[in-house]
């Protein structure tokens, strides 16, 4: 979400488009329904991950439905929140995206790409909070103007999350972006470096609110605290890795940005500033020759590099 806005690449041996990169494109039926199912799959996961994801950490992780106990509850439980990071960032990853372009049959696979991550992330986060293995330990529920002020800002937390989602592109976030363009015979758009909005208080808005969802829960566990604290860390350092894919695709422009943009917590002085950064503006990059279709050798062509948007 090589480049992490757009969906996996690789040479043509490995996964063919339906068309030339410039070309006229012309899905197939087959092509086009196939899609249009991915995309209806995807959407269902989201809404159920999020849905999973939502009630668990509004009542404390009492909701799951795993049954493991002692310390192998421990473990399960551990194990579906780190499975949940690890894979996120090998998806990410150019293996990995190479990975689920291939499991996509017809030769769409690089165009679906963000519905295919989509889809995983959103079964990942539900198998998280269906699978967790709820404890029996004190319960933590706060007084109806405490309460009422938890709910609030847990209801801010998503907000956020949204407004995130969108500055990033909600076609990338949500999976749709794939899909629908071949449903549609054209090519996904995947825009530019996200630079205005949420991104321009912090480089990582979208795992600042995550976080701020995994602390505003007002039901109070063990089970919660463990949770929060294990992906909060996740949201803290893992995204230095996209920080570093960043840094080789858009060069001098990405470190303007750097600069000029705290890396996840925003400053009060720049929350009080209106001004945008229109000097952060990420050049076009050249693909390199493998990334182009049904290219072995010779100079690409320069184009708008995706940005790296997916989480």
């Amino acid at each position: 979400m090589t480049r992490d806005g757009s969906p996996p690449s690789g040479p043509a041996a490995e996964v063919r488009p339906a068309a030339s990169e410039t070309g006229p494109v012309r899905y197939s039926t087959a092509q086009r329904y196939l899609a249009l199912a991915m995309g209806v799959v995807c959407h269902g996961a989201f809404a159920a991950g999020v849905l999973a994801m939502a009630t668990g950490l509004y009542t404390g992780l009492h909701a799951g439905h795993g049954t493991l106990t002692g310390p192998l509850r421990w473990l399960g439980n551990g194990l579906l929140l780190g499975g949940f990071a690890v894979s996120h960032s090998v998806f990410l990853s150019q293996k990995g995206r190479r990975w689920l372009a291939r499991t996509v049959p017809l030769g769409i696979g690089r165009e679906v790409g963000t519905t295919t991550f989509a889809t995983l992330s959103s079964l990942q986060l539900l198998a998280a909070f269906w699978w967790w293995s709820p404890g029996q330990g004190p319960v933590y529920q706060p007084g109806v103007i405490l309460g009422g002020t938890a709910t609030g800002l847990y209801a801010a937390s998503w907000l956020f999350l949204f407004l995130a989602m969108k500055d990033a592109g909600l076609g990338i976030q949500m999976g749709y972006l794939g899909w629908y363009a071949v449903w549609k015979n054209r090519r996904p758009d995947y825009g530019t470096m996200p630079e205005r909005g949420t991104f321009r208080h912090t480089r990582q808005p979208i795992y600042l609110a995550f976080t701020l969802i995994l602390w505003t829960g007002p039901v109070w566990t063990v089970d919660h605290a463990f949770a929060a604290g294990l992906w909060t860390l996740y949201c803290v350092f893992g995204p230095r890795l996209k920080e570093r894919r960043n840094q080789s695709r858009y060069g001098p422009a990405f470190e303007r940005y750097r600069e000029a943009v705290p890396y996840f917590l925003p400053s009060l002085r720049r929350l009080g500033s209106e001004k945008g950064l229109t000097d952060v503006t990420p050049r076009a990059v050249p693909l390199l020759p493998e990334e182009r279709p049904g290219a072995t050798s010779g100079t690409p062509r320069p184009r708008k590099c995706p940005a790296d948007r997916r989480t």
